[in-house]
């Protein structure tokens, strides 16, 4: 016969006979915490700015190959009449009434003018357009002594050089352009191959 236990004898809250906590982990240590077998994910690597320099990089090269052949090859560039200066060698445009663009040259290599001046008409920007004679009187006044400081030679007795220059359209001189372009080119008609600076009594190049 079995006999029934106390109730006051047995502790609360676990049944007689059962021992009041989980036997330990054979290891000697209790379980980890949570379900078993699972562990937090790693935090995600730093991220990394190697592909935001790199594109940087490249952006830089091909700015610099841009600029770079602009530099180099501007003597061989078509651009605005308006951008020529002293210096600059081109080849003379067919005869147009309005000239836009214009084609330099290397002053080493066959061209048919140069720049000795690039000027700014000091009118008013309300001017009237002048006639001809008036921009002639300007040329005069401003590009024959240019003319002979940049080419060490005497313009009332030159023979060989003719003095050109480009002037603003009449649309252009209502809007306020004022820019002006004087030019050698030879009196015969053919190419240069050398800059005519400091050339002084030298035969043509």
């Amino acid at each position: 016969m079995i006999t029934p236990q106390d109730p006051g004898s047995a502790p609360t809250g676990y049944e007689p006979g059962t021992p009041p906590y989980p036997p330990p982990d054979p290891m000697g240590y209790p379980p980890p915490p949570g379900p078993t077998g699972y562990m937090p994910p790693p935090p995600p690597p730093p991220r990394s700015n190697r592909g935001t320099w790199i594109r940087a990089a490249i952006l830089l090269v091909i700015v610099a190959v841009i600029v770079g052949g602009f530099i180099l090859f501007r003597d061989r560039l078509s651009n605005d009449v308006t951008s020529l200066a002293p210096g600059e060698c081109f080849d003379e445009p067919t005869a147009e009434e309005t000239i836009t663009d214009i084609q330099r040259q290397p002053c080493n290599e066959p061209h048919d003018a140069e720049v000795i001046a690039a000027l700014t008409h000091p009118a008013d920007p309300s001017a009237a357009y002048p006639v001809v004679s008036g921009f002639d009187d300007y040329i005069r006044e401003n590009c024959v002594p240019i003319f002979e400081s940049y080419t060490g030679r005497t313009f009332p007795t030159e023979t060989e050089l003719d003095l050109g220059y480009f002037r603003p359209t009449l649309a252009g001189w209502g809007e306020g352009d004022r820019g002006f372009s004087c030019y050698l080119s030879r009196s015969d008609g053919q190419k240069l191959t050398a800059s005519l600076r400091g050339m002084g009594a030298s035969p043509l190049p």
